[in-house]
């Protein structure tokens, strides 16, 4: 296996991993999925009510029993028929959904004789149940595009066969996955076209092969944005409002939101911002870390000279005080002495301490790291040299300029 290879299974893993730490982000559209509906329990008293979402034929219901209150413009009968129409279960006895008369029963012996100031209370919890089905409709396509989806869908798919009573969340779900479906067999047809031009034309069977790979890597790349934007909104809103901002070393920084370079204009936007010089609130947060490794490793080397020049001046004053006496050995005393003390030594190993200076001091020490280009001979090189004064003249050569002036050569076989 190759080094490209490993490199973009080791990225599969990373996005598969964090497609599933994100998971719980999409509670609710697998909730509307897998059971149909959301629904929340309340305990008035000694009682315990369960609300639940209301399904396509329960919301025709409530507006048809409700209208007459509307006309009258007697809004608290409104919300009677809208907690009556909601309420799934009491005190463990379960309304089956589908029933066409079950709200009315409610109704009339519970909803129409509630206090105003007990609706209104009980009916926050319908706006949160709606809250969060509206919350769902942000995030259900991002979901579609996670990989436990179609796991999902392998699973329960077959079995969505009447789905005019079902959820807004669940169709769309269903209409995703379907078309997905016919994807994967418009893909197969593909293949079997791609074998049979290959067959006949081998230029003609790359181009087909690179046109369809580029026509993946592009909804791939669409399909991540969108869930990029989704995690983007679930963490800070809609775009008109205020971004985040915090402040380090005092001064105020914007905190950027999750995004991934994919095209070529956001390939160049980041390299326009490194070239500029132009730092964002991860670049501040990096160079204070490498700020703080760089203070405390001058700080422990400052220690060790001073530790050494101390114990470098205690044996010179020491040899002053006592002149050392020279005394020679033959090498089997020191043989004797110190066994393989003579013996000649083939490797030699690199102390921890070595390795962490040179990490150091190639990583670390350089204050500012100045942005750099590959020249076509693998060497990295400064973006923009310094001007070169010959004379009077001053030459300025960049990047841009010398591939414009390059005189290539051609070498006859």
């Amino acid at each position: 296996m190759d080094r490209e290879e490993i490199l973009r299974e080791a990225a599969e893993e990373n996005l598969l991993r964090e497609s599933h730490q994100r998971k719980f982000l999409y509670a609710d559209v697998e909730n509307l999925i897998n059971t149909g509906f959301l629904h929340h329990p309340v305990f008035p008293g000694d009682n315990s009510i369960v609300f639940r979402t209301l399904l396509p034929p329960d919301a025709d219901r409530f507006w048809a029993r409700s209208m007459h209150s509307r006309k009258n413009g007697d809004s608290l009968s409104v919300l009677r028929w809208s907690l009556a129409s909601s309420v799934w279960m009491v005190n463990g006895v379960e309304i089956p959904l589908g029933t066409p008369n079950g709200a009315f029963y409610v109704y009339d012996n519970w909803a129409k004789d509630l206090s105003e100031n007990l609706v209104a209370a009980l009916y926050t919890t319908i706006i949160g149940l709606r809250n969060r089905i509206e919350r769902a409709s942000r995030v259900v396509e991002a979901y579609c595009y996670e990989p436990y989806s179609r796991a999902n869908w392998r699973m329960l798919g077959k079995h969505f066969t009447r789905l005019q009573d079902a959820n807004i969340i669940l169709r769309m779900w269903v209409a995703y996955n379907i078309s997905e479906d016919q994807q994967q067999e418009d893909d197969r047809g593909w293949a079997q076209t791609q074998a049979i031009v290959g067959s006949l034309s081998n230029k003609s069977g790359k181009f087909l092969r690179k046109s369809l790979d580029q026509f993946k890597e592009k909804e791939k790349n669409r399909q991540q944005r969108v869930i990029e934007d989704t995690v983007n909104w679930i963490l800070y809103g809609d775009e008109g409002k205020k971004p985040l901002i915090v402040r380090v070393n005092g001064q105020d920084m914007e905190v950027p939101k999750i995004h991934s370079a994919q095209t070529v204009q956001d390939l160049e936007e980041e390299m326009r911002k490194i070239f500029s010089g132009e730092k964002d609130y991860h670049d501040t947060l990096v160079e204070d870390y490498h700020e703080g490794i760089r203070q405390r490793t001058e700080q422990q080397r400052a220690t060790r000279r001073k530790m050494i020049l101390e114990a470098r001046k205690r044996q010179e004053e020491a040899e002053v005080n006592e002149t050392p006496q020279m005394v020679g050995y033959t090498r089997e005393q020191l043989e004797t002495l110190n066994p393989g003390v003579a013996r000649q030594r083939t490797t030699s190993s690199v102390p921890e301490s070595a390795q962490t200076s040179y990490m150091y001091d190639r990583y670390f020490k350089p204050a500012k790291l100045k942005p750099g280009v590959l020249t076509p001979s693998l060497q990295v090189e400064d973006a923009e040299p310094p001007p070169k004064e010959e004379g009077d003249a001053v030459e300025l050569r960049g990047l841009q300029q010398r591939i414009a002036q390059r005189r290539p050569t051609f070498k006859g076989g």
